[in-house]
């Protein structure tokens, strides 16, 4: 998958569009990745309050700013404890 300019808010866009096409084709759930569902949920909870109404995306790029790494490492390293964390 590409993500534009290597930004996870281009990212975020992607998958919050492939999450709307699973539910058009009858899958509820969707993904993980909706703008305000599981994975923003425990997002809050990991890198602070200050995400807000944020998109789960932007709020990991200024985290990544704020300390100083590369934005898509973060999501990555993020989502593999969000991962770790949903399989207990």
């Amino acid at each position: 998958m590409y993500a534009p300019h290597n930004s996870v808010t281009h990212l975020h866009s992607i998958l919050f569009g492939f999450d709307v096409a699973m539910q058009i084709s009858g899958n509820p759930d969707g993904t993980p990745f909706r703008t305000y569902g599981p994975f923003a949920e425990w997002l809050r909870d990991h890198i602070g309050e200050g995400c807000g109404s944020l998109t789960w995306g932007y709020a990991i790029e200024l985290t990544a700013e704020d300390r100083g790494v590369p934005a898509m490492d973060l999501f990555f390293e993020l989502l593999d404890k969000f991962r770790a964390e949903a399989a207990r």
